[in-house]
């Protein structure tokens, strides 16, 4: 929350806007305000993980749309000077890739913590072929981005990247919440704010060591939680083990 606050207060200091635009910003500032709170004091404790993960979707979203934004903002600067803007245009691409996976992956996730979706795991046939094209195909939109200057087809290729992620594979709340601090520290580099940057690489460095340790307490590798698949159902082939023992019941008094 402080890192939100103090972000969205060096962006507006650096930004400068006008009296007319700094009442907008802080409408739509209060507004969202307003409507988190509403929505933490009414929601129960149990269920702060899945609201959790529809927050982290909102903050994909902000991170693809603001990047779609930058482009056409910056379109006119980037034909001036292409081999001077690679940096700038290279991580717009990567900003809207990793808000995309971070959107529908926290959706995913929402899904399964509310009961919408099974939480069991979600073996497609070929899923690691499906997700090595949709990779693939994300490198070849960043070479044609990259390479055309044409408006239309770079800001179509930033659209594909947003909608072509990763949101069948498998994820946890920390992995995405790397992801976003990945995200924004993307937009923070575009940006040229510095705090923004700091920011973003906090949350997303902070993520991934969470993750780290949250699988070596699970006793399990990164890459097989994010690409093998975590759920309830057994993945064995053979018989399961009976349950021996006596169960006993008892109550809170007792």
């Amino acid at each position: 929350m402080t890192g939100v606050a103090g972000g969205i207060a060096s962006t507006l200091g650096i930004l400068n806007p006008d009296h007319d635009t700094l009442i907008q910003m802080g409408s739509a500032i209060g507004l969202g305000s307003l409507i988190g709170l509403g929505i933490a004091h009414r929601i129960k404790v149990s269920d702060l993980p899945q609201l959790v993960a529809a927050f982290h979707s909102f903050v994909g979203l902000a991170a693809t749309l603001t990047c779609l934004a930058d482009f056409m903002v910056e379109h006119p600067h980037f034909l001036v000077d292409p081999s001077g803007t690679a940096a700038a245009k290279t991580s717009l691409f990567l900003g809207a890739f990793i808000g995309g996976v971070t959107f529908t992956g926290s959706l995913m996730a929402y899904g399964k913590l509310q009961g919408i979706l099974s939480s069991a795991a979600v073996h497609l046939p070929g899923r690691h072929l499906l997700n090595s094209a949709l990779l693939a195909g994300n490198g070849a939109a960043l070479a044609l981005y990259m390479t055309n200057p044409d408006f239309s087809t770079g800001l179509s290729m930033l659209g594909t990247t947003a909608g072509l992620s990763s949101a069948d594979m498998p994820v946890v709340i920390t992995v995405l919440n790397s992801y976003s601090g990945w995200a924004l520290c993307a937009e923070g580099f575009m940006l040229d704010n510095d705090l923004l940057t700091i920011v973003g690489a906090l949350i997303g460095s902070s993520g991934a060591i969470l993750s780290y340790i949250m699988c070596k307490a699970m006793n399990r590798s990164l890459m097989n939680v994010i690409l093998g698949g975590m759920g309830t159902k057994s993945q064995g082939k053979g018989k399961a083990k009976a349950i021996e023992g006596t169960a006993t019941t008892t109550t809170v008094p007792e």
